[in-house]
């Protein structure tokens, strides 16, 4: 699969055309190269070797005529010989010599046959050298021409048919031939160096029509692949690029182009199979299956860890949704239970039996107990005040102890207790909730300012989810509170019995004083009369009047004393307010004329910055304007008693805070002052 698609990449059959293109460019140069290297070569053999072999050897033919005609001279001609050196002995001895060491590196460079031929001339040649050289010295006295024997043995050397003759006609023929050979051998060079440029310049030519070939070849495929490109490529990555889909099948080619062009259609195939899963998504269908090409694949993996965040975001929001559920449930909860204690504050058993009511048909609990905290025994005593279950309220009595069961273990520790695996016996052995086995059991305890007022017990034949329990422990402590002021209401109200008896007491007490201070003005009037008008009876009157007095003195001195018995009385009463409630005089302007601790820590204020104050200073200013403020103050300045909320800003908050407002006025019915009680 490699190799083939090596041999149809692109990038190869460029190679492939360049290599050729290269190659005959190189062989073009090599052929060239060395037909000129031949042209040296043979140029040179023809000028520096045969044409100097051919000059050398007619040298050496001359020298063959030269001695045969200094031979002749010298046996027919130079009878009175007066040299020293003849003509022969200059030509073999001086001249041939340097002729063979002249001729003998090109005689080298020759063929072994005309090696052969010259070396059987220089032989001939040695020989009439030779011979030529014995007549020289024969001749060399003048009494040896006379000799007849020698002179004509020498002329027949000479003769036609001589030796000598013969000797040069051979050398000659020889040379000839040589000379012939090499003027062959030229012309054979002439001739192959001819033909060498006849084909140099055809396989030019053809060269250069192969590169004229190989490049039209590489024009047309490299128009193919710019008609690839702009025909095929371009229109569909032109439509990708402007977000139209196309339709596009597999290329069979089989380069680097085709393997683009499939690799588009993998690429056109999967941005449909994206568009696909987008819509997916954009439809909530996040199970649709889809996977990217690789991990490197960023816009598939960007898909799927945008689904993966939607999915993730999708039930966050249902969780989110959720807990908005459970949270405005909540809150809706406390601002119904706020009511039902709004409602019910003022008796403690219609406090209970309405919170355990509402809080087991609030939280789908099938059965529900309020215990309350009775502290005035001398331990601690945990009473059953409330029961209901299965729609309606059950009227049980049930008094445990701190420890005893779930319900005395809560109060001991002051922690919620909630069990989801409820044994069978556990409801009627240490419950009190009736004999039914609930599937899970709620335990809170009721706390207000640290103290524990009460238990709420809540069963169920379900378990109770965590909200439901957290909702129990936030309402907890405003049942708490409402139970502190039920009870603190009832105190109050009993403590404001005992006060209106004790103050009417004292009122008729000091109604009686008043009497007999009249009835004893009126005697000493009397007595004063009596006095002007019996000077006689002076004595007798002082003395009386003297009695008198004292009996107005004793009788101001024991008003006086039950006036401050009652006044500690009045105090102590006060004292037990004070400590109990938080509690607060006004003037008939709004002027605050007492306040206690409690109340001063209600408003999170000193006491000098209250007793300067007006009351409508710390009141909600919404609440003055909106006309309530006025309609209550009205109705305690017409003398009534009433009993509403009042809306406060406490450190930049609003804080609704049940009040009591007791008009007090003197004997004739005027308006003193107004107190006022805090309720919750």
């Amino acid at each position: 699969m490699a190799k083939t698609k090596f041999i149809n990449s692109i990038q190869t059959k460029i190679i492939f055309f360049l290599t050729i293109f290269l190659l005959s460019i190189i062989a073009g140069n090599l052929l060239l190269f060395k037909y000129f290297v031949d042209e040296y070569r043979n140029q040179k053999k023809i000028g520096e070797i045969y044409m100097t072999s051919i000059d050398l050897l007619s040298h050496l033919d001359n020298l063959n005529k030269k001695s045969l005609w200094a031979t002749q001279n010298i046996v027919f001609i130079e009878k009175n010989r007066t040299d020293t050196v003849s003509g022969i002995e200059q030509i073999t001895g001086i001249e041939y010599p340097k002729f063979k060491d002249s001729i003998i590196w090109y005689v080298e460079q020759w063929d072994k046959d005309e090696q052969n031929t010259y070396f059987a001339t220089i032989g001939l040649l040695d020989s009439m050298f030779y011979l030529e050289n014995t007549i020289d010295e024969k001749f060399r006295t003048f009494s040896n021409y006379n000799n007849p024997e020698i002179y004509y043995q020498t002329i027949y050397y000479l003769g036609k048919e001589g030796k000598l003759f013969d000797y040069s006609k051979k050398i000659s023929n020889n040379i000839l031939n040589l000379k012939k050979t090499l003027y062959k051998k030229t012309e054979n060079i002439k001739q192959q160096t001819q033909k060498q440029f006849v084909f140099l310049k055809r396989f030019i030519l053809y060269l250069i029509l192969l590169l004229i070939a190989l490049f039209i070849l590489l024009i047309i495929f490299v128009f193919r692949m710019v008609y690839f490109t702009q025909n095929r490529l371009s229109p569909i990555i032109d439509k990708l690029s402007k977000g139209i889909p196309v339709e596009i099948k597999q290329s069979r080619r089989k380069d680097e182009f085709g393997e683009i062009y499939n690799y588009l259609v993998n690429f056109v195939s999967y941005l449909r199979e994206v568009a696909t899963f987008a819509d997916k998504i954009g439809n909530n269908e996040f199970d649709y299956n889809f996977k990217p090409l690789s991990d490197k694949d960023v816009l598939g993996n960007s898909l799927i860890k945008m689904r993966d965040n939607l999915l993730k975001a999708q039930e966050e929001e249902r969780k989110r949704q959720e807990e908005n559920k459970q949270r405005n449930w909540s809150s809706q909860g406390i601002a119904h239970f706020n009511e039902v204690i709004r409602s019910n504050n003022n008796d403690l058993n219609e406090l209970t039996n309405a919170v355990v009511k509402e809080l087991v048909n609030y939280t789908g609990a099938s059965i529900g107990g309020l215990y309350i905290v009775d502290e005035e025994a001398d331990e601690p005593l945990i009473k059953l005040q409330a029961f209901y279950a299965y729609d309606r309220h059950k009227f049980m009595e049930r008094t445990i102890h701190p420890g005893e069961t779930l319900v005395g273990q809560c109060y001991i520790e002051n922690d919620t207790i909630y069990i989801n695996d409820v044994p069978d016996d556990y409801i009627y052995i240490t419950s009190g909730l009736g004999k039914d086995k609930p599937r899970s059991i709620l335990i809170v305890p009721l706390q207000f300012n640290e103290q524990t007022y009460g238990i709420i017990e809540l069963a169920s034949f379900e378990e109770m989810p965590k909200y439901k329990i957290e909702f129990v422990e936030r309402i907890s402590e405003t049942i708490a509170s409402a139970i502190s002021t039920a009870k603190i209401n009832e105190r109050t109200a009993k403590l404001l019995e005992e006060s209106n008896q004790k103050t009417k007491l004292l009122e008729e007490q000091e109604r009686i004083a008043k009497q007999n201070i009249e009835k004893v003005k009126k005697q000493l009037e009397e007595l004063e009369e009596k006095y002007k008008n019996l000077e006689k009876e002076k004595d007798e009157y002082l003395s009386e009047k003297v009695k008198l007095q004292s009996q107005l003195e004793e009788l101001n001195k024991q008003l006086e004393e039950k006036i401050q018995k009652e006044q500690e009385k009045y105090k102590q009463l006060q004292h037990t307010i004070d400590t109990v409630i938080p509690y607060f005089e006004l003037s008939i302007n709004g002027d605050f004329i007492y306040a206690n601790d409690l109340y001063c820590q209600l408003l999170k204020q000193p006491k000098e910055e209250i007793l300067r104050s007006k009351h409508t200073n710390f009141v909600f200013r919404d609440f003055i304007n909106s006309g309530q403020y006025k309609k209550i103050w009205d109705n305690v300045k017409n003398k009534s008693i009433v009993e509403t909320s009042i809306q406060y800003t406490i450190e930049g908050k609003n804080k609704l805070i049940n009040e009591k407002f007791v008009p007090v006025t003197d004997n004739e019915g005027n308006l003193l002052k107004i107190s006022v009680f805090v309720l919750s």
